[in-house]
């Protein structure tokens, strides 16, 4: 009968036969009957009738061992470990004898190593199958009568015991599979009989459990690398789980055998050829997962299947070994791409990729074929969720490009917010996500991508502006208040929703710094709006704040700086001055800038009555007053000139020492009593207010006769400027009369009088004075002295030798003056005149420096005098020869007391000294 079968076929195998290298065929088992087969651990094993096992490597170089005397019968090889259990007979009868072989150097030259063998004594010992765990610690082997014998423990140790088989399971059916599952947790096998497929639980507990009905006969179950069995049976391709019975593929035919390799399935099958009495063997490579043939071939007489090196070996009756060799991922997606299978292509590239035989590129590479295929038959929606599965690896803008049509919006907008789902979009990616939002009206969707959303998958600011320019306020405020953005939110709230109450608000829970930073950019703003809110708030933000929902710090207080939101109240002066005046109340620290507001604020007032004015003066006055050295005391003085604020202008001069201003500003308002009262008050500190108090006066004589008499008194009583001076004033101006200077210039030519009567007095004394000293030196000079005192001038006992007598007329003890050069008597007058003279001499200056001075100055007959006053003119004295030689003479005779009485053994001479003469 013809085959149903609707799967797919591809030609992912090529076939071959099996040839050595210089292209002879393999036949090394033409004349040999091979009763089994087995693979794995880098080696094809076959299994003949006299007892031999060959080994055939990958370069299909045969080496052999033998097993038993007469036969094998069943053989199984451990994929990891070469490790090979045969069941065969050492003599003619069934075959009863195990034998577990060590046969890793076999291949190398080597002998097989024989661990252990073990006898069948069960009563009907036919051996159908058998099956070894990994681990080597279980051993199972299926009997024609239905029971399943196990060894436990290391079954490569040879053990006394005759009961190393043990029943596990029984059942009325022969035994016609086992099958370890690969779990590591537990351990358990597949057993399939005729009847039924059962799973027998050995570890951690003993257990059977039944998982499905009929099972198939022998050879046509193979348990796959995920663990599953499947099952050849007459219709279809059945699997079972742990859990129970999965899925099938329908697949009629009669199976010779199934193996499981690499996620295929490999089926041996008969079938009737058309036209033709014999029947046909079919050899079908199946893709379970994928539902599809990798290969199908007619064979003739199969006798057994292999897998080994990524390809299957197929052993004909005629001792030809044919080998299927898998195809190159890359040409299999050519193969699948030409028949437009790309979800095939996909699920092959998934499992390469978990084998670890291709990379990412690859299934992407099939994921954009696929959406472009897809795109081309207009099949939008299929096509963008494979351009999704791209994200990561393929440039966004490709996918793009493809959909930015108006009809394609919603297909772009699937791709933009898987974009972001993956954290990859930039903010041109949100900025187009966000306008499809809005061009689709989707404020769900909108709401969920903005509001929902726990990470921030997206550029935060252009969301916001985009959101902003769509006019979507409470999704933009809400992504400005969540991430702190505090900039935005406040200004969506104040230029676009105009909720300033809020905006406060809000401000009024943030840290200082950006509390700060806040109101000076939208102060003004706020201030418009609700100046009475925004000062409060102010107060509290310049003084002791505290955020809004925090304790307070008991620390130091932090506070913002009042100047710096003095700009803000722009439109707001009364609330400004209100704000200024709290911040001198409760600050000590203000700045400057402070203060000099505040007073201009106080002097642009325009009192309505005289109640205001004489408190806008009181105000003004107590600020200057109070806070002396806290404002620019310079720009205080321009902002109450500019206001003609008379009592501040008066203060600050006053302070600044700015008294010729005082009289100045006098003088512009014709006060002539405060002008003379200033001059009083403050000449004796500035001369010169006199001068321009005089010059003023003068060149206003009409109106100020008796005023400038006042002055000229006042100066004449007080002698406050020479009458040089005053003339000079005088005769700058043209209407100076006589009778108003008279009285002064005759009292000044009587003091004059008086004064050089005074000094004439004074010359004689001191030339008389001069004259008697100069005796006295040229008496010194010329004769002798005569010493007479008879007491020490210190101690006023009677003089005795040693004894000091000075020119000055002073004797002293000689132990009762420190040192014999100076007379302490005459000391401290004869230092304070050299003190003068040193003062002088200090006091003098350079004849250049004069010099310098006459050049520049216009009244240089007054400069002179004041240099003669300095002694620069003086001239160093110089003495006589004759008096140098008399004073040298002087030093080195003895003076005699020629009245003193010294008595018997005095000596009569004092102990001189050359310095025991006081010099004037």
């Amino acid at each position: 009968a013809k085959m149903a079968n609707t799967m797919l076929n591809f030609e992912f195998f090529d076939k071959e036969i099996v040839t050595y290298s210089d292209g002879q065929p393999f036949q090394a088992f033409e004349d040999t009957i091979i009763n089994c087969t087995a693979s794995g651990h880098g080696a094809l094993l076959f299994g003949d009738n006299d007892g031999t096992v060959y080994m055939v490597t990958r370069s299909f170089e045969v080496a052999s061992f033998q097993a038993y005397e007469e036969y094998i019968q069943h053989m199984y090889q451990l994929k990891t470990q070469g490790v090979l259990v045969t069941v065969g007979s050492d003599e003619e009868g069934i075959a009863r004898v195990v034998k577990i072989w060590n046969v890793d150097r076999v291949l190398t030259g080597g002998e097989a190593q024989l661990l252990r063998t073990m006898t069948i004594t069960h009563p009907k010992p036919m051996v159908t199958c058998i099956a070894a765990h990994e681990s080597l610690k279980y051993l199972a082997i299926g009997m024609a009568d239905g029971t399943v014998l196990v060894a436990k423990g290391d079954i490569t140790r040879e053990r006394s015991s005759n009961r190393a088989l043990r029943q596990s399971f029984h059942s009325k059916d022969p035994v016609m599979g086992l099958s370890f599952h690969p779990s590591q947790r537990h351990v358990s096998m597949y057993v399939v009989t005729t009847g039924q497929v059962v799973m027998n639980a050995l570890e951690p507990q003993e257990r059977i459990e039944e998982l499905g009905k009929p099972g198939v006969p022998l050879k046509c179950s193979a348990i796959g690398d995920d663990g599953n069995l499947w099952l050849a049976a007459a219709e279809e391709l059945s699997m079972y789980m742990p859990e129970g019975r999965g899925g099938s593929l329908p697949f009629p035919g009669t199976k010779q055998s199934l193996q499981a390799a690499r996620g295929y399935l490999v089926c041996v099958y008969e079938f009737s050829r058309d036209g033709a009495l014999d029947k046909a063997q079919s050899v079908t490579i199946i893709d379970p997962e994928n539902k599809f043939k990798a290969f199908h071939a007619t064979f003739t007489d199969v006798q057994h299947v292999l897998f080994e090196w990524g390809s299957l070996f197929i052993l004909a009756a005629d001792g030809k070994m044919h080998q299927l060799i898998e195809k190159d991922f890359e040409t299999k997606l050519q193969k699948l791409f030409a028949m437009s299978q790309f979800e095939i292509a996909v699920r092959l590239a998934k499992r390469q990729l978990r084998a670890g035989e291709t990379s990412n590129d690859m299934l992407v590479e099939i994921y954009v074929a696929y959406g472009n295929q897809l795109y081309r038959k207009k099949s939008f929606d299929d096509a963008i969720r494979q351009y999704i599965k791209t994200i990561g690896f393929l440039e966004p803008s490709y996918v793009i490009r493809k959909f930015l049509d108006s009809q394609r919006i919603q297909n772009l907008t699937d791709y933009l917010q898987a974009l972001h789902d993956h954290q990859l979009a930039d903010k041109h990616h949100t900025t187009l996500l966000l306008n499809c939002y809005t061009k689709l009206k989707n404020e769900e969707k909108l709401k969920q991508f903005v509001m929902t959303d726990k990470d921030l998958n997206f550029d935060l600011t252009t969301a916001i502006t985009v959101l902003r320019q769509a006019k979507y306020y409470t999704q933009a405020l809400y992504l400005a208040k969540k991430f702190q953005k505090h900039e935005w939110y406040l200004k969506i709230q104040l230029e676009n929703v105009h909720n300033y109450a809020d905006a406060l608000e809000y401000i009024a829970h943030l840290p200082l710094e950006e509390a700060r930073q806040s109101m000076r950019d939208y102060g003004k703003a706020l201030l418009t709006e609700l100046p009475d809110e925004c000062t409060e708030f102010l107060k509290q933000l310049c003084t002791f704040y505290t955020p809004k929902g925090q304790e307070p710090d008991s620390g130091k207080p932090r506070r913002a700086e009042p100047q710096l939101f003095i700009a803000s109240y722009v439109n707001r002066p009364e609330h400004l001055r209100v704000f200024l005046s709290y911040m001198i109340a409760e600050r000590d620290d203000c700045h400057k800038a402070v203060y000099d507001t505040l007073l201009e604020l106080y002097l642009r007032e325009k009192p309505a009555d005289a109640a205001a004015q004489a408190e806008r003066e009181t105000a003004v006055l107590e600020l200057l007053r109070y806070h002396s050295g806290k404002y620019d005391e310079y720009q205080a003085l321009v902002l109450t000139q500019m206001y003609d604020f008379k009592p501040g202008v008066l203060y600050l001069f006053e302070k600044t020492e700015q008294y010729g201003q005082i009289v100045q500003y006098y003088m512009e308002k014709k006060a002539y009593a405060e002008v003379l009262q200033a001059c009083k008050s403050h000449g004796r500190k500035d001369r010169n207010l006199w001068v321009q108090a005089l010059e003023y006066f003068a060149e206003n004589e009409e109106a100020c006769r008796l005023h400038m008499k006042d002055v000229l008194k006042h100066i004449s009583d007080n002698n406050l400027l020479p009458p040089l001076m005053v003339i000079d004033v005088l005769a700058r101006s043209s209407s100076v009369q006589l009778g108003s200077v008279k009285d002064y210039f005759t009292r000044r030519l009587e003091d004059e009088n008086a004064h050089i009567d005074k000094d004439e007095k004074e010359v004689e004394r001191y030339r008389q004075e001069t004259e008697k000293r100069a005796q006295d030196i040229e008496r010194l000079q010329t004769e002798a002295v005569v010493f007479q005192d008879l007491r020490c001038s210190r101690c006023d006992q009677a003089i005795s030798l040693p004894a000091v007598h000075f020119l000055c007329g002073h004797s002293f003890h000689r132990n009762c003056i420190p040192s014999e050069n100076e007379c302490i008597m005459c000391s401290d007058e004869h230092r304070r005149i050299m003190r003068m003279v040193d003062d002088q001499n200090k006091a003098a200056v350079s004849f250049d420096k004069l010099m310098d001075q006459l050049d520049y100055s216009t009244k240089r007959f007054s400069k002179v005098a004041e240099y003669f006053g300095q002694n620069l003119f003086r001239q160093e004295p110089v003495l006589p020869e004759q008096a140098v030689t008399a004073e040298v003479d002087m030093t080195q005779d003895s003076l005699v007391d020629e009245s003193q009485d010294y008595g018997a053994g005095r000596t009569g001479f004092s102990d001189w000294s050359e310095g025991g003469f006081s010099r004037y």
